[in-house]
């Protein structure tokens, strides 16, 4: 459905304690690990209602091939 309506790739994270078996079977594939962090700063208190571990970003599609891992900010 995606690709008829003109999309190219997808992206979604899930938690690096996830195995990511139904996103294997759907024919997705691993791309790059996120580190995990808090929203939670000096200037903008917040308090995590979130998990705070590490992500595992999983596409279909398109995508570049990565050769470093993005930073913050990419």
């Amino acid at each position: 459905a995606a690709i008829a309506k003109g999309f190219r790739r997808g992206l979604t994270y899930i938690l690096a304690s996830e195995d990511g078996a139904s996103l294997r079977a759907a024919g997705w594939h691993r791309l790059w690990d996120v580190r995990g962090r808090s929203w939670d700063t000096p200037s903008r208190p917040r308090s995590d209602k979130h998990p705070t571990e590490d992500k595992v970003a999983y596409g279909w599609g398109a995508w570049p091939q990565i050769t470093h891992p993005p930073t913050d900010g990419e």
